[in-house]
């Protein structure tokens, strides 16, 4: 091989490991500038909780729990925040009548693998003591999840 590839190769080689360096540094510091906890509102204006703090919360006020599993870089959880959980219905029924509890799985992979997250997004309703009542895998439309957070409030078993 000659010298100017060797050369052609090693600037490639340095530039890969730069960008892998920079997507790291900058992923890995993402939301720890600020000192604050995660973020209490994904969207829409339902009003979210951390885990431990949620499932207090519930037990207290003796009410269901819905629980989200998500990441930053799923696509369904992203269409989820900007549709489902945007229709008004959605939002004042969770606010009424739930604890929402948000879990981003990559800070928190011990709980997300707790609760056997396989795929995201991923709703697991909780009775105030945080025994499961059922599960939503993937995305669902505000109508889909309007009916199963209605089946929750009646006592009808989801999935």
């Amino acid at each position: 091989m000659n010298m100017r590839k060797k050369n052609f190769l090693l600037v490639v080689l340095v530039c890969h490991i730069l960008a892998a360096a920079a997507y790291y540094f900058v992923d890995g510091q993402r939301g720890k500038f600020s000192g604050q906890k995660e973020n209490t509102e994904i969207s829409g204006g339902i009003k979210w909780n951390e885990y431990s703090q949620g499932l207090e919360l519930a037990a207290d006020q003796q009410k269901p729990v819905f629980l989200y599993f998500h990441a930053h870089w799923c696509t369904y959880c992203q269409k989820l925040q900007q549709t489902s959980f945007t229709h008004s219905g959605v939002i004042d029924t969770l606010n009424e009548n739930f604890v929402s509890v948000s879990v981003d799985v990559d800070r928190d992979h011990k709980l997300a693998a707790n609760w056997n997250v396989r795929g995201l997004p991923m709703i697991v309703f909780l009775k105030p003591d945080g025994s499961k009542i059922g599960t939503i895998p993937g995305f669902v439309d505000s109508r889909t999840l309007m009916e199963s957070i209605e089946k929750v409030l009646t006592g009808s078993k989801t999935q």
